[in-house]
């Protein structure tokens, strides 16, 4: 048995004593081929978040810890990374990541900032976000590649633990993406939910009841070549997903009431897109 409980299950009375301690740290990781492989050229760490590289063969991997289990309301949370020109990295998580309930007035925000250079390619797949019931989170994406380079992304977010009967019916949640190819800007999107977030999910012309969202973002030389295999995986799994290319890009958005179907939907198709087996810590 634990004596200790989640920031978010405490009393009210004890959240002004936890006003002051807030986290503002990620990660910086660069890599950089060499000899025909991709080495870490330089890495930082601040305030709980830790980088391992498992030995996984071929391309560099980097998983991101967050040893302090999970993100509160008024964290600032950044991480960024750098695939310099050739390199070959994927980077993922251990685990989901848990945003716990906020503070009146106390957001989270989360920045992540992708670089890459020619003929690099870099696979950002971390696995799943929860948010709790009174999350409420800023998270922003940003990637700056080459014209040449391959990036694939993917970012699922679960709305609750349905197992738990957990109800997200007062938070929020805002997401921007910005993709720059070649210096030009080819991927903008924001989505925000706030407020009653199951009964929007709940609309049809939202979720249609789905509590797990996910896209998949590749955009890569030959994307547009990959739609048909893609099409193929989604004619086998359950989830309402749907795919599209053009531009030199391919996306993948998908609706499930459960977070398998979704797993189960994204092990057959990141291997796909990235050309290598599923992160270490997707199987563990």
């Amino acid at each position: 048995m634990y004596a200790a409980i989640f920031p978010s299950d405490m009393p009210q009375s004890i959240h002004p004593a936890l006003a002051s301690v807030r986290v503002d740290g990620g990660a910086n990781i660069r890599f950089r081929a060499r000899a025909d492989r991709t080495h870490l050229a330089d890495l930082s760490e601040t305030d709980g978040y830790k980088v391992r590289f498992p030995n996984a063969g071929g391309a560099a991997e980097a998983v991101i810890i967050n040893t302090g289990g999970g993100v509160a309301g008024g964290d600032h949370i950044r991480i960024s990374a750098t695939a310099e020109d050739s390199a070959r990295a994927t980077i993922s998580t251990p685990s989901a990541e848990r945003i716990y309930g906020a503070l009146a007035g106390s957001t989270t925000q989360i920045k992540i900032c992708l670089t890459l250079g020619e003929n690099a390619r870099l696979n950002w797949l971390p696995q799943e976000t929860i948010l709790f019931d009174k999350a409420h989170i800023e998270r922003s994406l940003s990637v700056d590649m080459a014209a040449t380079a391959a990036a694939l992304i993917c970012e699922t977010v679960i709305f609750g633990r349905a197992a738990m009967g957990e109800i997200v019916s007062n938070a929020s949640y805002m997401d921007r993406w910005r993709i720059r190819r070649g210096g030009k800007l080819i991927f903008a999107e924001n989505a925000k939910l706030d407020g009653d977030i199951a009964r929007l999910l709940a609309k049809a012309a939202i979720a249609g009841k789905a509590i797990v969202i996910s896209t998949t973002l590749h955009v890569a030389p030959d994307a547009e070549d990959r739609l048909p295999a893609v099409r193929d995986i989604l004619s086998t799994v359950d989830a309402n997903a749907a795919a599209s290319a053009w531009n030199g890009m391919l996306v993948v958005r998908a609706l499930a009431q459960d977070s398998q179907s979704i797993r189960i939907l994204l092990t057959r198709l990141l291997p796909l897109l990235s050309g290598n087996n599923l992160p270490r810590g997707w199987s563990s």
